[in-house]
């Protein structure tokens, strides 16, 4: 399905203004949108669907602002997953449930929220899987329908997370998702966070290719099939 039109579909889904939504009960589905997901939605169809059905799409670095601004003449708000998840921690007052990551992860990140949101938060690691099948839905639904969350943070990584959210939401309606990036490892303390200047700067890849130099290499390399679709 690669071609120039699914680009600038998901390009023109990305909101202009995300901070409206931070003191919204009700988002539904909020997703992220960078060079690399964008990159992978191309070829993945069922990431592509997660992605444009998004209630809230978020630009999620500079690469896609740049884009908008470039493809479209549409002027976007940058902000990552983890940034979008501490605004919304801070003033939602819900019950949070975190889904992914490992045991000792969740732990830690529970730890980290309990004095720093009035949000009642609990947390669920899922078994491993690199496809989302229908018992792994199955198996998340029935977490999240036990744990009764108002909203869900997912960190398992693009395109597990989205496709499973986008799975799950029909049979839990009323439940906002939300793809917040690295936000679990930042919060545990597991995965140390860009500077606040590099991020100002829109760099947050280039502290993540310091940390992470074999997950995030291979994202940039395979940014060029990104150029290739759009030139």
């Amino acid at each position: 399905m690669p071609g120039k039109k699914y680009a600038l579909q998901l390009l023109d889904k990305v909101s202009q203004d995300p901070l409206d939504f931070i003191m919204q009960e009700h988002i539904g589905t909020v997703n992220c949108l960078n060079g690399h997901s964008l990159t992978v939605a191309m070829e993945n169809k069922a990431f592509f669907e997660a992605l444009t059905e998004s209630d809230l799409l978020l630009c999620d670095g500079i690469l896609i602002q740049f884009l908008c601004r470039l493809m479209l003449g549409k002027k976007v708000k940058r902000i990552t997953g983890p940034k979008f998840a501490d605004l919304y921690i801070k003033y939602a007052k819900q019950k949070i449930l975190f889904l992914g990551s490992s045991e000792t992860v969740c732990k830690k990140l529970l730890l980290f929220m309990k004095d720093r949101t009035l949000s009642k938060c609990d947390a669920y690691s899922p078994s491993f899987t690199n496809v989302v099948t229908e018992k792994f839905v199955q198996e998340n639904l029935t977490a999240v329908k036990s744990a009764d969350p108002s909203s869900v943070f997912l960190g398992l990584t693009a395109p597990k997370q989205e496709i499973l959210a986008h799975r799950m939401k029909p049979f839990v309606s009323n439940i906002n998702f939300l793809q917040v990036g690295a936000y679990f490892e930042f919060a545990a303390g597991t995965l140390q966070r860009a500077p606040k200047f590099l991020s100002w700067l829109g760099l947050e890849w280039l502290w993540r290719l310091i940390l992470q130099p074999t997950k995030i290499g291979k994202r940039i390399i395979n940014l060029r099939k990104l150029f290739f679709i759009l030139l």
